[in-house]
């Protein structure tokens, strides 16, 4: 099984990511699995098929291959969204830019949102739900890749991988020189992909505390204009 796991930047597509893990791990102990991010699926997942028997791949963007994978039902994909406000908001706080590159960023993944529900074959699971329902989460995503895991397992799983958890492990990034990778300045775990400071806030409502009302409705208006057919700041799917 290939998975792929995408989302809006700053939505928890990195939660995602861990879920899937921990879900094949549990249901298939003995399988060999391969995890790695890299937006370049292609030269990522180039002659690995033979090697392993399921592979979860996080990326913010699909190319082709990517693409190709899912229409034909070959990948699955599970893509996390949140309100727009609230991912610009925190793009902007984390990566120290400015709203106009925050807008960018997130206006680019509308567009594979897009491709995802014209689709109709991803696992659309929202930021809202894994904060506040963090075991139907888990469990929508358990049963779109058509596994079978206990609800025990899924409750630890749902458990490990909760805000507050998630938060106590990227602070713990870089102690363990042999699972650490560094890129620049930045450094992130690479089993869970989890970099320092990761998690900063993480609530909901973020946006409307940091973008000004200029800023609030722009979002409004170039989001909305984007998504096809679907509410601004509401995606649905969660």
């Amino acid at each position: 099984m290939i998975v792929l796991c995408t989302g809006m930047p700053r939505s928890a597509s990195t939660w995602s990511f861990n879920v899937c893990v921990r879900l094949i791990s549990h249901a298939h102990a003995d399988a060999r699995l391969y995890t790695a991010f890299d937006d370049d699926l292609t030269a990522s997942m180039q002659g690995l098929d033979k090697e392993y028997d399921h592979m979860v791949l996080k990326s913010h963007r699909l190319d082709r291959l990517g693409r190709n994978l899912v229409m034909l039902g070959a990948a699955k994909a599970v893509y996390t969204h949140r309100d727009p406000e609230d991912a610009i908001a925190s793009y902007m706080v984390m990566f120290e830019r400015s709203f106009d590159e925050a807008l960018t960023a997130i206006l680019d993944s509308v567009a594979l949102y897009n491709f995802h529900r014209r689709c109709g074959s991803c696992a659309l699971i929202s930021y809202e739900s894994i904060v506040r329902e963090s075991f139907d989460a888990v469990a929508r995503v358990q049963t779109y890749l058509g596994l079978e895991n206990s609800p025990d397992v899924v409750r630890t799983i749902a458990t490990e991988t909760g805000v507050e958890a998630m938060r106590h492990l990227a602070d713990r990034v870089g102690e363990n020189s042999n699972s650490t990778v560094c890129i620049g300045n930045l450094k992130y775990d690479r089993h869970t992909l989890l970099h320092r400071n990761h998690i900063r806030h993480g609530g909901i409502g973020y946006g409307r505390t940091l973008l000004s009302v200029e800023q609030r409705a722009k979002v409004e208006s170039v989001i909305g204009t984007a998504l096809e057919s679907h509410s601004a700041c509401n995606l649905p799917g969660g």
